[in-house]
């Protein structure tokens, strides 16, 4: 059971995160995760502000209960899956800022314009958001992690 691993609690986030079948996901078992990838999940879990973590060459999403509204349809959608998953819409406008984040820069933004598929079409949606290079346990850059508040209107 993942009661007691860096997956317990969080709320429905948490729940489905435990839901995961892990074993057979590129992040593997979660007992066999970097320490620092399992900080983060904690910190994400146990945050009631808007957070979402991408992990790993695929970078794998997780996310919180206080990030779920601005997902619309997608949520729970591919939680644990690879963010292109989650944003094939957006992957022109992300890549640069993943590309940025992973070899170490942060990025931040206020009220940013993106096109996120919500309900079935893309419309626009308005983000105040920082994303952070997240390091392994070795020191090298493995993740992003993101704190997000919309504003669209």
């Amino acid at each position: 059971m993942l009661d007691n691993t860096c997956l317990a609690g969080g709320g429905a986030a948490g729940a489905r995160l435990r839901a995961v079948d892990w074993a057979s996901n590129p992040l593997g078992p979660v007992e066999g995760w970097p320490l620092s990838l399992q900080t983060a999940v904690r910190i994400l879990l146990s945050s009631e502000f808007p957070m979402m973590i991408h992990w790993g060459p695929e970078l794998i999403t997780f996310y919180n209960d206080a990030y779920a509204p601005s997902l619309g349809r997608k949520h729970p959608g591919n939680l644990g899956r690879p963010a292109y998953e989650w944003w094939s819409e957006m992957w022109d406008q992300l890549t640069p800022i993943f590309d940025r984040v992973l070899s170490g820069q942060s990025f931040f933004v206020e009220n940013a314009r993106y096109t996120p598929d919500r309900d079935g079409a893309q419309k626009d949606a308005y983000f105040t958001h920082c994303h952070s290079p997240l390091w392994d346990d070795q020191g090298k850059v493995a993740g992003i992690f993101l704190v997000v508040t919309e504003t669209t209107r």
